[in-house]
């Protein structure tokens, strides 16, 4: 995951949004690479942002939404929006977690 370049996180985003059809954007981003070996080390990346507006509780309902799920979703709040990074997310993952978000998006 850490060799995929910030293009194809880019397409992979893109793709989750138009799958998922929900109000949402797609934002440059920082991936973090990782606590142990790597402290505070980043690279270039991509989000789908999740608009919570019109969602009672806002950002912080949706991620303990999100947190309930099986599997949880764990993802970040940023600028009042939930934000997932792909590069974050096994392929094989994908239609599991676009279940969970239509599900918690939906209400």
């Amino acid at each position: 995951m850490i060799s995929t370049t910030p293009e194809f996180v880019k397409q992979r985003a893109l793709l989750w949004q138009t799958t998922l059809e929900a109000p949402s954007t797609v934002v440059a981003s920082r991936s973090a690479i990782g606590g142990g070996s790597l402290p505070g080390e980043t690279l270039p990346s991509w989000a789908l942002a999740l608009s919570c507006n019109g969602i009672e509780g806002g950002a912080e309902e949706v991620m303990r939404r999100l947190r309930a799920c099986d599997p949880a979703v764990i993802a970040r709040i940023e600028d009042d929006q939930v934000r997932l990074d792909p590069r974050t997310v096994l392929h094989d993952d994908d239609d599991a977690l676009l279940q969970s978000l239509a599900s918690v998006l939906s209400g």
